[in-house]
């Protein structure tokens, strides 16, 4: 797979079928998945998304709704250079201050 071949530092392929655990198949940053999230719906699949298997499944979210999101621990990274990538398909339009990535601090940062 194209994405292992680039020794990435964690991957959720969020293809869980039933369960909490959003796996890190990488390095083992096991997420929870919120009560909201759908399991096992169809993912991309050939012929209009090739490399994927015909059975692959995704998790789905929902804009606005409580619980539909994934938590995971603490990456600890140690660099100011990062890249995300995710494969998204909306169905319809982001609602303001909304995001796909978020990072709190665990602590308030000081002033």
């Amino acid at each position: 797979m194209a994405v292992v071949s680039n020794t990435p530092f964690a991957f959720w392929r969020l293809n869980e079928t039933s369960g909490t655990t959003a796996t890190d198949s990488i390095g083992g940053y096991n997420g929870t998945y919120g009560s909201a999230v759908g399991l096992g719906v169809a993912g991309p699949r050939p012929p209009d998304f090739l490399g994927f298997e015909v059975t692959n499944t995704a998790a789905q979210f929902t804009n606005g709704t409580a619980n539909s999101w994934i938590t995971i621990p603490a990456l600890n990274l140690n660099t100011n250079t990062v890249t995300i990538t995710a494969w998204i398909y909306p169905l319809g339009s982001q609602a303001a201050y909304t995001g796909l990535f978020f990072a709190a601090a665990a602590a308030p940062c000081p002033v």
